[in-house]
């Protein structure tokens, strides 16, 4: 008991764990294909490792639901920085601190700047969540907690996967190109009434369709949690295309790619020990990160003033290329610094690159464009409107109706004809009335008669039938069969145009334009130009 007070006050001594409690909080964190989170995993939410099972649960106590989507969401969001585009993707703190993630590398790939708008487009699909109940520690992992605490959150973090949640998530990021800062203000009030969660897809497209109304706009794509398909959307027209289908794809094939993580502190045998908190190098990593996402974030701008020199102000573009050269060793040397961070305390030493000494260039406000590239009817249609209508390919619908056929009655009747399976023999006393005839036959079992014949035996067997003293009666039964007289047993059903046709959803011009093409509009006069030309000193220019 000594020695244990011992290593305890020792280890408060060197801040590795804290009589504080901190909040009982759940996180929701991401689960890929790269980082899988399995149920009752542990987690890190320090450094958002995914660790051993460190806790037992009762028999049978795990929970799914799986009856179709569990919900649906549209969500469109300004993005203002590049820290808050990892925020709304949910990029994992291991993803942050450099461990590779496919959010991580998507946010990076859009090359987020300072000077466009940006729009982040999201469809959410929820489809089966599996989670368990009766948690507890296991009774090794109660020791190690009670005897070595700071090795109990090596090995089992902060927190465990409660809850696995299936389905998929759809991001597509809208950047809309700008020529000025005022223009960029000018855009960004327009559109922020259609930012907001939808329902349904229609009302997002909607949306989607009024915030790039008349502007140029860019197209990038991210799927996480099902198969994203051959291609991923690339223009606007195809983006909302996607996003209608994208729901019945996450629900037919969907995988986990979210987590509820809950604290340790919540499962009822957590010993009584004090909280044990990050070592210092969560404060290292987190330093890291942030410099890394300002390195990134002034990369992308250098990059855009390069690209589009007459937006700004006179500069040294050899100078401003050196800066680019230096930021993207720098990010990588950070992002190598920080995994060899997560993996050891021991290589948490790193150099930080002076980046407040980079000074670029103003923009020059004010600046718009007499040609500018825009989507105009006068660029001609890119898509059209997607509905039901006589336009497009047609199925005829099937029915059941005369026109089908029909099927009669079965029935053993006279005008199916007869079965002639027996003679009596009748001479010398001969049946003078049908009535007499038919009797006779009946008393054999049988329906009906033909009648009375002769039959005159010659040599070689054969027989006439001619009237004489050799007389029999012929016996027989009627033949069964579907025949008109019989009246009708049932409709037919068959495909025919009587009952209308079904008509599938196509583009077509007669449901008029979606999405006009892009290309340089004069602003004075709506008409196409050459190639954008810049006016200084022109604000608020209408646009048709």
């Amino acid at each position: 008991m000594i020695r244990t007070f011992q290593r305890l006050l020792a280890l408060l001594l060197c801040g590795i764990i804290s009589t504080k409690v901190t909040a009982n909080l759940n996180e929701v964190v991401s689960t890929t294909v790269e980082n899988p989170v399995i149920i009752g995993a542990g987690y890190d939410t320090d450094f958002g490792s995914i660790l051993d099972k460190c806790v037992e649960w009762e028999d049978n106590s795990t929970e799914s639901s799986n009856s179709g989507a569990i919900s649906i969401f549209y969500t469109l969001n300004l993005i203002e920085s590049v820290s808050e585009f990892e925020r709304q993707l949910g990029v994992s703190a291991s993803a942050k601190y450099g461990v590779v993630s496919g959010k991580a590398e998507f946010v990076k790939s859009t090359k987020l700047n300072d000077y466009n708008v940006y729009v982040l487009v999201e469809v959410d699909v929820k489809n089966s969540n599996e989670m368990i109940s009766g948690v507890k520690l296991s009774q090794d992992i109660v020791q190690l907690a009670e005897v070595r605490p700071e090795r109990f959150k090596e090995v089992c973090g902060t927190h465990y996967a409660h809850t696995i949640t299936r389905g998929g998530e759809f991001f597509g990021v809208l950047e809309i190109a700008t020529s000025s800062a005022t223009e960029k203000q000018e855009i960004k009030a327009s559109i922020a009434g259609s930012m907001g969660k939808f329902s349904g897809s229609a009302d997002a497209n909607e949306k989607i369709s009024s915030v790039v109304n008349n502007k140029s706009v860019k197209v990038t794509a991210f799927v996480a949690g099902t198969d994203g398909g051959p291609s991923l959307p690339t223009d606007v027209a195809s983006l909302l295309a996607y996003g209608t289908t994208f729901p019945s794809k996450a629900m037919a094939n969907s995988t986990p790619f979210s987590a509820i993580v809950r604290p340790y502190t919540t499962v009822r045998n957590y010993p009584d020990i004090p909280t044990i908190v990050a070592d210092n190098r969560k404060d290292v990593l987190d330093r890291i990160a942030r410099k890394r996402l300002q390195s990134i974030s002034l990369f992308n701008n250098i990059d855009f003033i390069l690209s589009n020199q007459n937006q700004f102000e006179a500069f040294d573009k050899d100078e401003l290329s050196m800066h680019r050269s230096t930021l993207a060793i720098h990010i990588d040397t950070l992002t190598r610094t920080a995994r060899a961070c997560v993996a050891s305390a021991d290589d948490c030493t790193w150099e930080v690159l002076s980046i407040d000494s980079i000074t670029l260039p103003e923009r020059k406000d004010g600046v718009t464009m007499v040609c500018k590239p825009q989507r105009h009817k006068n660029c001609g249609p890119e898509s059209y409107v997607l509905r039901q209508s006589e336009a497009c390919n047609y199925t005829v619908n099937s029915g059941t109706d005369a026109v089908c056929g029909v099927t009669y009655a079965s029935k053993t009747s006279a005008n199916c004809g007869v079965n002639l399976t027996h003679s009596i023999f009748m001479w010398p006393k001969r049946a003078t009335t049908a009535a007499v005839k038919l009797a006779l036959c009946q008393a054999k079992g049988y329906q009906m008669t033909t009648g009375r014949i002769g039959c005159h035996f010659r040599s070689g067997g054969h027989c006439t039938y001619e009237p004489n003293n050799n007389e029999f009666l012929e016996c027989g039964n009627y033949k069964t069969c579907r025949h008109e007289k019989h009246g009708i047993e049932s409709i037919n059903t068959c495909i025919n145009e009587k009952f209308g046709r079904t008509y599938e959803a196509c583009r077509h011009k007669s449901h008029g334009v979606e999405l006009h093409k892009m290309c340089n509009i004069n602003l004075d006069t709506g008409e196409k130009c050459d190639e954008p030309t810049p006016m200084l000193n022109t604000l608020n220019l209408s646009t048709q």
